[in-house]
Order: structure tokens, then sequence, then C-alpha cells
């Protein structure tokens, strides 16, 4: 379950980093983007408030950006996750169908871009986050077999993440650009509920095994 919090949270890098078509870009500031030096020894907080600028424009949509038609509630045709692959865990996940909501009351925390690279790191807050779609499961954990399909949610509660970037500034038109070369993901949550239907496809005798699952959601889980 936390493989499928992380992916969710790496859309974050992807809503981040994503631009519009790469034949036109804006040549002026949008007045949702609060300039920031540098240099300036507030750069700080003013990095911290543009970036919370952006989180709070992108519940209404950005003009030329055709890639997220919506922020929240976010959607997602197809995710698929593989964990394990040893004696204790083996898991194929797919989920379909998926809506994810919670990305439209993103708290920035704080933005901190470093002048070497112009690398950055953003810390924020998702009071919630909540994952709905169709799933199908096959593999393992321990001795219990996992063999089903049906609906899935996920609810999160108070995630703070902290999310790593690396840049790579190129030159364009007159204009610095940067694209994101690799970016890292680390968060810890206060609480986590799941639900799976139809978890043993049917087989009741595997109903004993709900309670060792979950614990795999346990409380101030740290990825």
């Amino acid at each position: 379950m936390s493989q499928i919090l992380c992916f969710c949270l790496f859309l974050m890098c992807y809503i981040n980093t994503v631009r519009a078509d790469d034949e036109k870009f804006l040549t002026e500031p949008p007045d949702y983007i609060r300039q920031c030096q540098i240099a300036d020894k507030n750069f700080l907080n003013c990095s911290t408030h543009s970036i919370q600028q952006l989180f709070d424009k992108l519940n209404d949509g950005i003009p030329g950006l055709n890639s997220i038609k919506s922020f929240d509630p976010f959607y997602l045709n197809r995710i698929r996750i593989t964990q394990g692959n040893s004696n204790a865990i083996n898991l194929k996940v797919e989920l379909g169908n998926v809506k994810i909501n919670g990305f439209g009351h993103t708290n920035v925390l704080e933005s901190m871009v470093y002048p070497k690279d112009y690398s950055w790191k953003t810390t924020f807050m998702l009071p919630e986050m909540k994952l709905q779609g169709d799933y199908s499961l096959f593999g393992r954990i321990l001795l219990i077999p996992l063999n089903g399909h049906g609906e899935v949610f996920l609810e999160a509660e108070n995630m703070t993440v902290i999310m790593n970037s690396k840049t790579r500034l190129y030159e364009k038109g007159g204009f610095t650009f940067y694209n994101v070369t690799d970016c890292r993901v680390d968060f810890k949550i206060d609480g986590l509920k799941s639900y799976f239907s139809n978890l043993f496809n049917g087989n009741k005798q595997l109903d004993f095994a709900r309670p060792s699952l979950k614990y795999l959601d346990r409380p101030n889980l740290d990825e």
C-alpha cells in the first residue's frame, strides 16, 4: 500500500516539472507566480510563497498546460506496481480508473533552491489524500496467497512530504529553462486506511489473514 502512495507522490514531481508545448512558452511571468531573486536574504520565504501560489493555481488550471486537465481530483487510467520478488513478499498490483482527491489542499512548508546547481528541496503537507479505483492483485505475503480483483479505497492522513529534485538548465529563445533529471520523494503519515474488496477472490478460508495484512497499513509509516 505504501508503494501506491509513493507512486502518487511521484506525480507531484510530474506536476511541478511538466511544461506546455515545447514550441510555445510564456515570455512574461504570470501574475500568479511571485518572482524571487536567489541572492535576496528573504529568498526562502519568497520561494515558498511562490510555489504555494503555483499549487493554488493548479486547482483552476493553467492556460497552455494541457497535460493536466484536473489537479483535484486527479485522474489516472492505470497504475502498475511490482513489490518484493523475495521469499517474504511478491506482489503485482494494477489499478485502473484511478481518482485521487487531496492535492488541492497542499500546504507548502518550505521551498529551498540550491544556488550551486539550482536543484531544489520542497517540503509540503497534505492534510488528507484519498484514492479510489479498480484493482487486480496477484502474489503472496509470507505464506498467504493473494489473488483478487475489485474496488480499492485508500485514505492517508497528515502526510508530510519531502521532495528532492535535481535539475539541468538549458537556454532557448533567449530564456533559461530547467529540466528535472532526478526526483526523490520521502514521506511520513499519521494514519493510513485501506479497503480492497474481494481481496481473496471469494476464498472465505483466508479471512483469518486480514488482521495480519492490516499491519502493513500501520500508522507512522515512513517511506
